[in-house]
């Protein structure tokens, strides 16, 4: 996948190492993606693991972190529910659900369902005090999601909400599209307003319109402090960013013709193992003189997933052994 910077059946196949034939190849990937034994809790979950404890030992835990939960097209007939830690400009993914249709069409439950896998995985490896906070754009403003957040799992979260959303201010009823930010700021904060007609108290509302959007954007979050609301948001991106890496920029996944979507999930474990790799082997370089090898403007800066692409293809070329191991070194950066 790496490689060909793609996932079709003959692609993916091309790196199997036996000496066969490229329609047995073919055959051969296709039984890894549809065989009941392949399994996300012993195919992606202890690298996953190890990647995530490298992640976070490079975390401030005063910082805590960030989950990002969104959706994106893989093929022509299916769509990924995904959750990932935010990291380095982009997402790690954790955790995913595969589902046919378009973007936005999970059920709630579906949200609810996964943002718990997500917790009940990190909750091993993070320390009790580590502040977590969950973004999304407007699907996933629901009150049940946010009552998850603060009742169950202590969770921050900052997510977009929808223009016509019902919120009350003192018992006054507005929308968010009705607000107006003040001559000469960015945003509007109205703090501890009742969300929707569940009238979810506590409610922090933010109408944000930096000049680099066209349009505002409106946030609710249970953090009380709108620059760090903004802050968390804009993290928010990282997922949309590993979306692209996963398709044009990376594996083409979303060229997939797989048509079921047990083996559309299987095969995000091989792109999502291949796509730490290549993470871990850009952080594992971004200072080292290698990198040099691949740059073609002296003070040219490229992002960690495309550093490390680079320089796995750079080896691969040119028949330079390499190792790597998803348990990183202390000195790693």
């Amino acid at each position: 996948m790496i490689k060909r910077k793609s996932s079709h059946l003959p692609d993916i196949g091309s790196g199997l190492p036996q000496d066969i034939d490229a329609a047995s190849r073919v055959v051969h990937a296709k039984r890894f993606l549809s065989n009941k034994w392949t399994d996300y809790k012993v195919h992606y979950l202890p690298f996953l693991i190890a990647f995530l404890r490298f992640a976070l030992s490079k975390t401030n835990n005063n910082q805590g972190i960030s989950l990002v939960i969104d959706g994106s097209q893989m093929g022509s007939k299916h769509v990924a529910l995904v959750v990932s830690l935010a990291w380095k400009k982009r997402s790690i993914p954790i955790c995913w659900v595969i589902r046919k249709g378009r973007k936005g069409h999970f059920p709630q439950q579906m949200h609810l369902d996964i943002i718990q896998q997500a917790a009940e995985i990190l909750k091993p490896i993070l320390f009790t005090q580590t502040k977590v906070t969950l973004l999304g754009d407007g699907e996933f403003d629901g009150a049940s999601i946010q009552q998850l957040c603060r009742l169950k799992l202590g969770w921050k979260y900052a997510v977009r909400t929808a223009k016509n959303t019902i919120l009350h201010e003192q018992g006054d009823c507005f929308k968010p599209r009705f607000t107006k930010v003040p001559d000469g700021e960015t945003f509007l904060f109205i703090p501890s307003v009742e969300f929707s007609k569940e009238k979810i108290q506590d409610v922090n509302f933010l109408h944000w319109h930096d000049p680099k959007y066209d349009e505002p954007i409106f946030l609710i979050s249970n953090l009380d402090d709108p620059f760090e609301i903004i802050r968390q948001y804009e993290l928010r991106f990282s997922i949309e960013t590993m979306f692209k890496d996963f398709k044009s920029r990376g594996f083409n996944m979303h060229k997939t013709r797989l048509k079921e979507a047990y083996d559309i999930f299987n095969l995000l474990i091989v792109g999502a193992l291949a796509f730490c790799f290549i993470m871990g082997f850009g952080a594992l370089h971004q200072n080292s003189p290698v990198k040099k090898k691949v740059q073609e403007k002296q003070n040219q800066q490229f992002s960690i997933f495309t550093l490390g692409l680079k320089l796995v293809h750079y080896f691969i070329e040119r028949e330079i052994p390499f190792v790597f191991s998803l348990i990183f070194s202390k000195n790693s950066s």
